[in-house]
């Protein structure tokens, strides 16, 4: 069988065990053009301007911004669909790719689905569907562990119950939840079912669940995680450095974008610069001194590079939020 066959048939016995939902979305398998089209990539610069840090980074004030608002709305929510409904919003916003690894149990093995999946109508039918059919445990596998040092917003504690003898206890059954962290060690976000129905979003800033989230021995892999789709990004505000190449002795500096501008300056092969902005063919560097000068992009290596994050453009981040 195909992978698209297989895509197909998987999503079609999960929309025969949801007519349940009443949703009329998922009343048979007809096939569309893709939930959404995908125009970004998660290690881009948000929004075009890298000084923002890329997709991935911004995900982690977005994802607080947002869970707090769920929790102000009351917003019903089982554990793992809070995690899910919010990087599925912030991906269909952005036009970001989602991918989920998921087990299929009729040929005993993994299948991947995407929001780019014919059989998704729209960027809502694959949220809910999302939702639907993964839980804590896939989020595990569409996770990687992080260390608390880079734990941050947006970011997530899975636990497998159970693991040890350490309270909650939930005695034969395997049973996962997850929390969705705000600001480590200050506030969390969570979700929760009862009697198979979703409780509302709550926030705690509570020591005693904090420490429980941190040191709890039934941790999954005793670590945050963080969602695979981020792989490769830069994590952080970014900027663009130039390395002036191709070079026989030295680059010409200019006082503006073109030859007509006069000569203020030269650079050897190898030095580098902080990319200003671009006109044409010609971009403005500027030196370790912050003086401006424009050069030949042609005779240019840029490249991406993650800068320290400072107090002011961390308040910024949260501000544009």
């Amino acid at each position: 069988m195909t992978a698209r066959a297989l895509t197909g048939a998987l999503l079609a016995l999960v929309l025969t065990s949801y007519a349940h939902a009443q949703d009329p979305q998922f009343r048979g398998p007809p096939v569309y053009d893709g939930a959404w089209k995908t125009e970004n990539a998660w290690k881009d610069p948000a929004r075009g301007d890298a000084s923002k840090g890329s997709y991935a980074y911004q995900y982690q004030t977005w994802a607080e911004a947002r869970a707090a608002q769920y929790a102000e709305a009351r917003t019903l929510l089982d554990c793992a669909d809070l995690s899910i409904a919010l990087i599925c919003e912030y991906a269909a916003i952005n036009k970001l790719p989602v991918s989920w690894r998921a087990y299929y149990p009729p040929e005993r093995r993994f299948v991947t689905f995407t929001n780019a999946d014919k059989q998704f109508k729209d960027a809502e039918s694959f949220r809910i569907w999302s939702q639907w059919f993964l839980g804590a445990m896939n989020l595990a596998d569409n996770t990687d562990a992080i260390t608390y040092d880079d734990w941050a917003g947006g970011d997530m504690v899975l636990f497998d119950w159970n693991q040890t003898t350490e309270s909650p206890n939930f005695g034969d059954e395997e049973v996962w939840h997850t929390y969705l962290i705000g600001r480590p060690d200050e506030v969390i976000y969570y979700g929760n079912i009862s009697d198979g129905k979703a409780l509302a979003v709550r926030r705690v800033t509570g020591g005693s669940r904090m420490d429980m989230v941190r040191n709890h021995g039934d941790r999954y892999g005793l670590s945050p995680r963080r969602f695979r789709m981020f792989r490769g990004a830069v994590w952080g505000p970014s900027s663009e450095e130039a390395e002036v190449i191709r070079v026989v002795r030295f680059l010409n500096l200019r006082s503006g974008p073109g030859t007509e501008n006069g000569r203020i300056g030269r650079a050897r092969k190898g030095e580098r610069f902080r990319v200003l902005r671009r006109e044409g063919i010609w971009v403005q560097l500027a030196n370790s001194d912050g003086e401006t000068v424009w050069a030949h992009g042609r005779y240019l290596r840029i490249r991406q590079v993650e800068v320290e994050v400072s107090a002011g453009i961390a308040a910024a981040l949260t501000s544009s939020q």
